[in-house]
């Protein structure tokens, strides 16, 4: 496709109709989004398997567990900590590529089918996978880049009241200024994140359907939906999270009643750690098939309905 944005028609999205596009869409292709997040979760599992046994006995020593002199040799256990790291370097990329390809075989299932998941072969299917991590990239850039901006008014009356530590009813009017900043820095940075994260949403939908559209094309993309779309998304974040929350307390319920053993790797962490990975996969589902239902009424081609008003 490759299309660029220009102007895109006028199209009123609604909070209501996206939350329920997400929740219907979802449901119909519930089995192959568990199935995709268990295996994805199996990967990962199967790359931290090794160094599970690490882990156990790093934080058991820190806590004096299974050390009658409650002194745990940690230079020992700092060299396996270090092997460890070594190998993150290697396997989360690894990780990323898995978790982006299966945002892109989700997306690709939602917006054109089962038989289009692969079009254009492995090597086309790999390329959307590392332009959906590259989208992931400029987010996070871009939300940093917020937070910083938002920081520097702050960060220059933190010198005043360095400047002025000596000077009594200023200083002290300075140090309140600077501690409301402080607090409508969160909130900006907050909301400044909330809408980078929103127009990632769209973009890897985009990225995965093969439109050119990154972060700051998808925010154009957008005008006039911003307050809509974003509601949505937060209400389903919200959502979300107090379900995958009581998902990973009946897990971690589980493990605390026995299911996970503090002896070298059991069974049990092992299908702990798969259970509670497996969740947070699942989780985004909802929100590619709101990006999907967002996407197939803004996207530059779309036949929307609504005509532009004169």
């Amino acid at each position: 496709m490759g299309e660029q944005v220009t102007d895109a028609p006028a199209v009123k999205l609604s909070a209501g109709d996206l939350l329920s596009a997400s929740i219907r869409m979802t449901r119909e292709h519930i089995w192959f989004l568990l199935i995709i997040s268990v295996l994805l979760a199996t990967l990962y599992v199967a790359g931290v398997i090794p160094f599970l046994g690490t882990y156990i006995q790093f934080f058991g020593g820190i806590g004096g567990v299974g050390q009658p002199d409650g002194a745990p040799d940690f230079n020992a256990l700092n060299e396996q900590l270090l092997e460890t790291i070594k190998w993150a370097w290697i396997f989360t990329p690894i990780t990323m590529l898995a978790m982006m390809a299966v945002v892109v075989l989700w997306i690709r299932r939602l917006a054109l089918g089962p038989s289009h998941m692969f079009d254009g072969g492995f090597l086309v299917f790999l390329w959307r996978s590392v332009l959906c991590i590259w989208r992931y990239i400029c987010a996070i850039v871009l939300s940093m880049a917020v937070m910083l901006a938002a920081m520097i008014p702050v960060a220059l009356l933190f010198g005043l009241i360095a400047l002025l530590r000596d000077g009594g009813v200023l200083a002290a009017v300075a140090g309140l200024v600077v501690m409301m900043l402080t607090l409508l820095v969160y909130i900006v940075a907050g909301v400044g994140f909330v809408l980078v994260m929103v127009a990632l949403v769209i973009s890897l939908t985009a990225t995965s359907l093969d439109y050119r559209l990154g972060i700051i094309k998808c925010a154009r993309l957008l005008k006039g939906n911003w307050v809509s779309v974003t509601l949505a998304v937060v209400a389903l974040g919200l959502a979300l999270t107090i379900v995958s929350l009581l998902l990973f307390a009946v897990v971690l319920g589980w493990g605390v009643a026995g299911g996970v053993s503090e002896d070298g790797v059991s069974t049990g962490l092992i299908v702990f750690v798969l259970l509670v990975y497996a969740i947070g996969v699942a989780m985004y589902g909802p929100f590619g098939a709101l990006g999907v239902a967002a996407f197939e009424k803004l996207r530059p081609d779309a036949p929307n309905a609504e005509a532009p008003p004169a």
